[in-house]
């Protein structure tokens, strides 16, 4: 019966030994040794093998076992010797990777905007909230960054006119508009606060709708029916009822009778 049986290659055996160690490495190579021992020492080679390494101090009288076990026992120190040198290599690195934490917590300075554009972040954030449309309480870091954003394309004047347009459409009561937004919302939709500018869509068409207060009459359709006639007035009474029902009109066309 052989004791061991591959070729130079380490075995790591799992055992209680020595303190806060549970494992150590036997070199195959040693099959050159025990294969010349009989079965019986063999074994007895192995028990004083188990012995030493879980710290029992094993005495042997027998020479065969104290000659085969003498290499064995010297590749055991040189290995805990390594072991120990590996610990406290890690142990020291390890402190010193938590005071390099410390420290760099200590000297990471806090990042302030610059003082210019924070006045202009904060003065749109105050205008917007004047107009009483949705009320923020404060200025999170998702509103900075979108007002950053916009800033890259509108001045702080233009947003602020812009949202002045917004403010009088949607307070407008002879004009239909009714989309209450957060400032993220107007500064984030497709048709947002681009609808405002010069060019924008929303206030083009406010400008032009609110040119027919001079007017008196109205003709206008609705889809699949005869063209009606009425007074301004009686159009905008006419018209929000539609609405109400999701009924919708042809274009209208103004006039002064």
């Amino acid at each position: 019966m052989y004791l061991l049986q591959s070729h130079y290659l380490p075995m790591k055996i799992n055992l209680v030994m020595a303190e806060n160690k549970n494992s150590f490495v036997l070199y195959t190579d040693i099959i050159h040794t025990v294969n010349k021992l009989p079965d019986d020492k063999a074994g007895q080679l192995f028990k004083h093998l188990l012995c030493y390494v879980n710290d029992q101090n094993p005495k042997t009288k027998d020479l065969v076992i104290e000659v085969a076990f003498e290499p064995i026992k010297q590749s055991l120190k040189r290995d805990l010797k390594k072991y120990e040198l590996i610990l406290k290599k890690k142990s020291h690195a390890g402190k010193l990777s938590a005071e390099k934490r410390k420290a760099d917590k200590k000297i990471i300075p806090k990042k302030t905007p610059i003082k210019g554009e924070s006045d202009e972040i904060n003065r749109i954030f105050a205008h917007w909230n004047s107009k009483q449309i949705i009320k923020h309480s404060k200025i999170s870091s998702n509103i900075t960054k979108e007002i950053k954003k916009a800033l890259k394309t509108y001045s702080h004047n233009e947003i602020g006119e812009y949202i002045d347009r917004y403010s009088k459409v949607l307070n407008d009561n002879n004009y239909f508009f009714n989309y209450k937004w957060t400032l993220i919302e107007f500064l984030t939709r497709a048709k947002g606060i681009s609808s405002f500018t010069n060019e924008g869509s929303k206030w083009s068409n406010y400008l032009q709708e609110t040119k027919t207060n001079q007017y008196t009459h109205v003709k206008f359709q609705y889809p699949n029916s005869k063209m009606f006639t009425v007074t301004v007035n009686q159009y905008e009474d006419e018209i929000k009822e539609k609405i109400k029902d999701k009924q919708f009109v042809i274009k209208p066309t103004y006039f002064k009778k």
